[in-house]
């Protein structure tokens, strides 16, 4: 998935991405190559959503551990910090995706 998104590990500069991200009043998504399905981004509040929207600059973080379920945004402040430090992060600069294909 690194790959196919184009991300970079977190201590590198911020790759471009490309148009990824498809949003609607209630909620987000992103396109990852797949030809026929998206993830759903969980938890997008609606100002993020409308700061996306706007042209606003967002970012893809994908680390390689899992995430404890539940984990409040201190946990996974943390566990952003330890996987850029393992080297278990990947990132890039991402926008709205104006069309499917």
């Amino acid at each position: 998935m690194v790959h196919a998104l184009g991300l970079a590990p977190a201590s590198e500069n911020l790759p471009d991405t490309g148009g990824r991200l498809l949003v609607s009043r209630t909620g987000a998504s992103l396109h990852y190559g797949h030809p026929m399905s998206v993830l759903r981004l969980p938890h997008t509040s609606r100002p993020w959503i409308v700061h996306a929207a706007l042209g606003g600059s967002t970012v893809i973080a994908l680390g390689l551990d899992p995430i404890p379920p539940g984990s409040g945004r201190d946990a996974i402040e943390e566990y952003l910090h330890r996987s850029s430090k393992a080297g278990r992060l990947y990132t890039g600069a991402t926008r709205i995706r104006r069309r499917w294909a």
